[in-house]
Parts: C-alpha cells; structure tokens; sequence
C-alpha cells in the first residue's frame, strides 16, 4: 500500500416515518339461508335489489338473489381496492414535552439509539446518558436543547448529503441553549448560595447539576463539529468554572459522579493538544480525588461501581496529567531541559514501567480492557520520549514502542473501546516514520470515523496526515504536535 500525501491536506474548517401495513382485508359473505330455496312466483315478486340490470324472468328466486348478492360483492371488492382503508384520525399530540416537530422527534431518537453509544465506553443499560442525562431532559429546557444541538450535529456528519432542514434546527437548537445557559450563569455570579443537587430547589434555575450536564453537551456539540477553533474549550471552561463554584471540599462535591469523571476525562485529554494560552486547573488534588477510587455523589459516598471513560479510578489519567504538566514546564523553559526537568521524567517513566490497570471483578472482556492500557501506556511512552528527545522521531527505542502500540491496538475487537482510543491513535501515529506503520494508523482512525463521525476524529487524522508530509519533505524538525498545531493554526481535545 502506498500514499501520497499533497500539500496543506488540512482543509479550512469547516428513517422514514415508521408505516402501518395493513394485513388483508375482510371480505363479504354470500347469503345461503334455506329461505330463498322456497319456490315462488316470479310474475308476483318486483325485486330491486340493485341498480344492476334486470334479471331473466325464467331465474328462479335464489338464483336471481345469489347473482345480485355476487355483483354486490364485487363491486364492494373493487371499491376497497380503489379507496385507501379507514383509519383512526392522529389527534395525539407527541408525548414528550419540547419535541413537537417530527425533526425534533427525530433528533430526540437518534440520540437516545446512536449518539449516547458512542460518547462512553458503555454498552448496557447502565449507560448514565440514558439513565441520567436524558430523565433530566424531559424536565429542564437547557439540557433538552443542548441535547438535540449534539444529536443534529452528530446526525448530520453521519449523512452523505446536507440536510437544510437539520441544519437549520441544528442551529436553532444551539442559540435556544446558549441563551437558557448565559441567563442562569449571570444569576450564579449574583447568587450568594448556590443551590446544591438532590434536594427540591426554590430556584430550579440555579441548580449547578443542570448547567454543567448543558456545558458538558455543548462541549460534545463542538468536538463534534470539528472545526479546529477553540469554542470546544471554552465550553469546557466553562464547565471548569461550574465545577470549582461548588467545591468547598473536595470530599463534599455536590454533583454526580459520572458527570465529574465524564469533565476530568475530557479535561486531562484536553491539555495534551491545547496550543492555547496556560488553562487554569482544577483545585489542588482534584487527579489524586479520581484516583483513589471513592467519590461523594447525590447518592452518598461509594465505591466507583463502573467508569464510563478510562483510567478515572487506576491512576492511568493522573498520569497523563501529569505528562501534561511536564509538557507545560518544558514549554515554559522554550524546550530547555534542566536537571530538574530531567529528573520529573524519569519518575514519570518509572511509574509508567510499573504502573498496572485495576479491571473490576467481573468484567466483560479483560483481555480487551488490558489491550486498551497497554495501547495507552505505549503511547505515553512514545509522548515522554518526545519531550525529553524532540528530535529523535527514527530512535530504535521509540519505534519499538510504536510497533508494540499497534498490536495492541490490532487486537482490540470490542466496540466499546473505540470511544476512548483517539488518544493512542493520534500520538502513535506522529511517530510513525514507514508506510507500514502509517498504514495501520490509517486503518484506525477509518475504523474511528466509521464508529463515532466526529468532527474531531477526522481532524485530528488531518493533523497526522500533514505533519507526515512535513516531515517527508524535510520541514519536520520537531515532533512535538503542540509547536505543530499552533504552525497549522488549529486545535483539537483527543477525546
């Protein structure tokens, strides 16, 4: 397999109605009661049964009735044939409130069968956007509308042809939760007491639970989109600014536990890529609070029962925000390394050498779940190593790596992983130096794209795409993909 790979391949950004069938149809009996075999006097009896021509006078009686009765039948037949069937007139209104239009219902289902499936790694009924998300839809208008703003656009990068009707309630749909979201965040600035979650509130609109639910689907909207710009951060800043106005402890967070470890995913994901200016993060020990297994929720404080990302609960996202960290302070130091630096690196390296995943008791498929971490830690390995060596993209070592990356990614067969694999996929792929290699990293992110559509997905294949070429032709000096996307003047979270 070979690729050419042009110039610039970065673009600029940019189920019928269900039918009733009816089975048969009732046809008409022909009469056959004793009474019409009486013999009678036809010269005595005027029948006008019909407005069919007259019968022979020499027909008896019954016979004369039986060929009326037939023709009446046929006539019947043909009029059913030729007249659709009765039906009982549609005077119900649709059953959910907010979703009144047939695009609206659309949109409402293809969320509930699609979009939801694709947005966690779960895959039975305890998926928290169906039991969680969804129930909270049907009451509060913010979080229905920001709902079918992430379905229309999820549905909309799933169809070949553009759809004017869906794009126009795609945006329709986005401005209706901006504004329900802009009006209650002024009344949380003026709010002294913040109004927490799992109690019944005088003021359902200060309800913090609601609005970091709508960011967090706002956020998806934009990943979903795709378009390099930096709204999907802004979103999940401001989900960040919801987050940090309810923590008084750590340990008396007033908001879900899967909408906690839903944001911490795509923010610890966040700064592997975001060229932007430094975020601010979270209060000081927010990753250890993940890692050790227990958070408070709505519900009281329990054992994390399932995650719905990766490594919220096993200390492998603690280590990507670490890594992340290190990033920073190397960036800060214009990619000059000190002892300190140097040092940070390889406790780093030690903990990634040692560091094992924690699958529940019970799981599913193990096996794939192992194959998931290890794609992960191949791949922080392969990010390390580029800190500390920007230039050394050929290294034997890091190739190594990437070769092993990729098995464990060829492995992986089980549907629910894909939604968590973009990571490994992108930063495998910058090392990837031979066709063969680059094939396989194309090979995933089709399989990618096939299984979500987002935006981000094919934009971050893009960024690959573009940095191979690059280094082909010999503009390449770093791999570092922070200096090339801020070259490239576009922003991605690998979520």
């Amino acid at each position: 397999m070979t690729f050419d790979y042009e110039a610039n391949p970065i673009a600029t950004p940019q189920i019928s109605p269900t039918s009733w069938e009816i089975s048969q149809m009732l046809g008409e009996e022909d009469f056959d009661h004793s009474f019409f075999s009486l013999p009678l006097d036809v010269s005595t009896v005027s029948l006008a049964l019909t407005d069919e021509a007259p019968m022979p006078a020499s027909m008896s009686i019954p016979t004369q009735i039986q060929a009326q009765t037939q023709t009446q039948t046929q006539t019947k037949a043909v009029q059913k044939q030729s007249s659709p069937p009765p039906t009982i007139p549609r005077g119900l209104p649709f059953l959910i409130e907010g979703l009144d239009s047939p695009v609206r219902q659309r949109l409402f289902k293809h969320f509930t069968d699609t979009t939801s499936w694709v947005l966690t790694t779960s895959t039975t009924e305890n998926n928290p956007f169906l039991n969680k998300i969804v129930p909270r839809s049907l009451h509060d208008p913010m979080i229905r509308e920001a709902l079918l703003c992430i379905s229309a656009s999820h549905l909309t990068k799933l169809q070949d042809n553009q759809d004017v009707d869906m794009e126009a309630e795609k945006r329709r749909t986005l401005e209706a939760a901006e504004q329900e979201q802009v009006a209650r965040l002024e009344l949380l600035k003026t709010a002294k007491h913040p109004h927490p979650t799992g109690t019944s509130p005088k003021r359902p609109d200060l309800d913090l639970e609601a609005m970091l639910i709508a960011a967090l689907l706002l956020c998806l909207y934009e990943v979903s989109e795709g378009t390099g710009d930096i709204c999907w951060r802004i979103r999940l800043d401001t989900a960040r600014h919801l987050i940090n106005s309810d923590v008084q402890s750590l340990n008396e967070l007033a908001i879900d536990q899967f909408l906690l470890e839903f944001f911490w995913y795509h923010d610890v994901l966040a700064r592997v890529t975001d060229p932007g200016p430094t975020r601010q993060p979270l209060d000081a020990g927010w990753d250890d609070l993940f890692s050790s297994l227990t958070l408070t929720s709505s519900s009281g404080r329990t054992p994390a029962p399932e995650s719905h990302t990766i490594g919220a609960y096993d200390g492998l996202l603690h280590m990507v925000a670490k890594l992340s960290a290190l990033q920073q302070k190397i960036h800060d130091a214009d990619g000059a390394l000190d002892g300190m630096l140097i040092a940070e690196a390889i406790e780093l390296w030690s903990e990634l050498d040692r560091w094992q995943p924690n699958i529940p008791t019970g799981h599913d498929d193990p096996k794939q779940e192992r194959l998931v971490c290890s794609a992960y830690i191949s791949a922080l390995f392969v990010w390390l190593f580029a800190l500390v060596y920007p230039t050394d993209i050929t290294n034997p070592r890091v190739q190594q790596v990437v070769r092993d990356g990729l098995a464990h990614l060829g492995q992986i067969n089980y549907l629910r992983n894909m939604a968590v694999l973009l990571f490994p996929v992108f930063v495998l792929g910058f090392a990837c130096v031979d066709r063969d290699t680059r094939a396989q990293i194309e090979s995933h992110f089709q399989q990618l794209i096939a299984f979500s559509g987002f935006g981000n997905v094919r934009l971050a294949r893009d960024v690959v795409r573009q940095w191979w070429f690059d280094y082909d032709s010999g503009n390449g000096h770093s791999w570092s993909w922070r200096q090339r996307m801020e070259l490239y003047g576009t922003t991605l979270p690998l979520t």
